[in-house]
This record gives C-alpha cells, structure tokens and sequence, in this order.
C-alpha cells in the first residue's frame, strides 16, 4: 500500500512539474498539493519537502510573494530536518541573499551567480532600477567568468527590461537583440520569444504600431511553436491594445477575447481583468 501511495504521489509531482511548464500554474499548483499530501501519507518526507518547494516556486513566478516566502521556509525546514543540504540551498536561492552568500560560502560559483541574477530579477521588479542594473551586470559577468552563456543571456535580457522600463529604448533595444541571438545561438527559444516580445513592447512604446503590431506577431509565432500559452496571450493582448489605438476596433476586440480566454484557462486573474477593461473601452 505504502508503495501505491509513493508511486501515485510521484506521478502527480511529474504532472505537476509539466504544468508548470505549460504555465498552468492554477493546476500545477492543485496538483503539486495532492502529490504532497501523498507523500505525507506515504512516510516520504523528501518528496513532499520537493512538493513545497516546487509550490513555493511556482507562486514565486506568479509575483505572489507573501505566499511564496512561508512556502519557501518551510520547505527549506523539512530538507533541514531530513538532512538534505542541496534541497535547503535550492531553497535559500530562491529566497535571495541568504542563497548567495550560503554558496558563495561553499565554492559553488554557478549557484552565487544564480541568486545574484534572481536578485537582480527581484530589484527589477519593485522598480529599483539602479540597483537591479548593478546585480545583473555583476550576474552577468560572473556567468561569463564559468562558461554559462544562457544565464550570461538571461541577465542581459534583464538589463535591456531595465533599459526599457526606463523609456531608454535605443539602449534597450540593442541589449535585447543581444539577447535574443544568443538565446538562438544556444537554441533556448522561449529566452527567444521573450526577447522579441520585449522588442514589440519598445515599438509600441515609440508609437510605432506597425512595426510593434508585427513584431508581436512574430514573437507569437514563436511562443505557438514551444506552446507556450502566456507568452501567445501576452502577445495577442498587446497586439489588441496596440489595434484598439489605431481604432481598428474589431480586429482589437477579436485579440483582447482570445488573450482573455488563455488567461482564463491558465488561472491568470490580473490579466484576464486587464483584457476585460481593455475590451469595455472598445
């Protein structure tokens, strides 16, 4: 029976794990509770500490923070208790600063650069532009400095977001195309799209739609291709506002109705609110 139990478990952190993936973060998280409390029943506590870390994570890339930091503790707890340091420093790194210096402690540069870079990720997004600037350059170069080009991409990715949320687009748009050909070099094509995207945001931002309007497309194109449903609705969202200023407004009212839908699907509350007061501006 105990060994039903593990192996049911098992198969729901898998699913889990693969929702995740697809960015259907409502059911990877319903998911990833079950398979825990599975473990939990199955006396496995190593598989349900991967459990709470995983939904730490994922509530993590939802900007849920008050949720995600307990969830984070706790998992970090329970590798503690069982005696798995590689668990509580994958843990630590995803709370911050306590991950840096724990592997910066240890002689593990990959996992220093790692938290430098998700710190730098964290500044970025509370708008703390310098210093986000400084951790992801420092990321940069230390990923550089070990032979890791895709987090060496990542963060240069980052600092032409930066550049960009700083209205300096002809900084943001040579550092993003940057990116965008080592992500191909390397053939990391989400890092791709999500550069091109960036790219897109830019020329809607300089009030050049058409351009902006067919890079988004492009960027589409290539979110269908890795079937990434975020970044697709993303795309048609912004498309259908770029449309809706142009007063092509069933073209825009088509976009905004298909970016809500994948929203909807994907459990992302904020951004079907978002398509739902764009489409009642129509």
């Amino acid at each position: 029976m105990m060994q039903y139990r593990h192996e049911a478990a098992e198969c729901r952190r898998r699913l889990g794990d693969a929702l995740e993936r697809q960015c259907r973060y409502a059911e990877a998280i319903t998911m990833l509770e079950d398979a825990k409390l599975g473990f939990r029943a199955a006396d496995r506590p190593l598989g349900a500490a991967q459990c709470t870390l995983r939904l730490g994570n994922v509530l993590r890339m939802q900007s849920r923070y008050t949720e995600a930091v307990p969830m984070l503790e706790e998992a970090k707890f329970a590798f503690e208790a069982i005696g798995e340091p590689l668990g509580a420093a994958q843990c630590t790194r995803s709370l911050g600063e306590e991950a840096k210096f724990a592997f910066e402690a240890i002689g593990e540069p990959l996992g220093a650069a790692q938290c430098t870079q998700s710190l730098g990720d964290v500044l970025r997004m509370q708008s703390r532009y310098t210093e986000a600037v400084a951790m992801l350059e420092e990321a940069k170069l230390a990923f550089e400095a070990i032979s890791q080009p895709l987090g060496a991409a990542q963060c240069t990715q980052g600092l032409g977001d930066v550049l960009r949320r700083q209205s300096r687009y002809a900084e943001a748009v040579p550092m993003l195309e940057e990116a965008k050909l080592a992500f191909e070099v390397i053939g990391y094509r989400l890092g791709a799209a999500q550069s091109t995207t960036s790219i897109g945001r830019i020329l809607l931002q300089q009030h050049r739609l058409e351009e902006g309007i067919l890079t988004l497309e492009r960027a589409e194109v290539e979110f269908l291709d890795i079937g990434n449903r975020a970044g697709m609705a993303e795309c048609s969202e912004l498309r259908g506002n770029a449309l809706r200023v142009q007063q092509r407004y069933e073209e825009a009212r088509l976009q905004l109705i298909r970016a809500r839908a994948i929203y909807q699907e994907l459990g992302l509350v904020e951004d079907v609110e978002h398509c739902s007061e764009s489409l009642a501006a129509l």
